[in-house]
């Protein structure tokens, strides 16, 4: 039985200590690719998504991890909602992100996953808000 919890321990530390050089990565802005293109970013992958942008993100590597968070090049950002379509679901998933706030999103497997951001109509600085993509392993993004 201690077995077991020394095992999540183990892998739920070697994920939050995976995301520890954050900081020193430089961001990939995704509006820099064409539409239609990919490209595969090594790790530390960083990638920068306007609220306008729908991305496609393909896992590398078995038990790949990825952080997405809000994040504001100034000012406050605002609250948006993303949908998560993964082609080995038949559910979408919709989560809420709230200014600054984050979710981490586990690939089952090697597959892909496309992530739209939902923002309000309304949001007047919503052009300032960025989707901030953060992977443990070298990750394949698309436009």
């Amino acid at each position: 039985m201690s077995g077991r919890i020394n095992i999540s321990f183990i892998q739920c530390l070697s994920l939050i200590l995976s995301f520890c050089w954050t900081p020193l990565a430089e961001a990939f802005e995704i509006s820099q690719l064409p539409r239609g293109k990919s490209v595969t970013l090594p790790r530390p992958a960083l990638t920068l998504v306007p609220l306008d942008t729908k991305v496609r993100l393909t896992s590398t590597d078995r038990q790949q991890t990825i952080k997405l968070t809000s994040v504001s090049k100034r000012g406050r950002s605002i609250p948006f909602t993303i949908a998560i379509y993964d082609n080995l679901s038949e559910k979408v998933r919709y989560v809420k992100l709230k200014p600054g706030g984050s979710m981490v999103y586990s690939f089952r497997g090697m597959n892909t996953i496309e992530v739209v951001p939902l923002v309000p109509k309304q949001a007047s600085n919503a052009s300032h808000a960025r989707l901030q993509v953060e992977s443990n392993r070298p990750l394949g993004i698309g436009r």
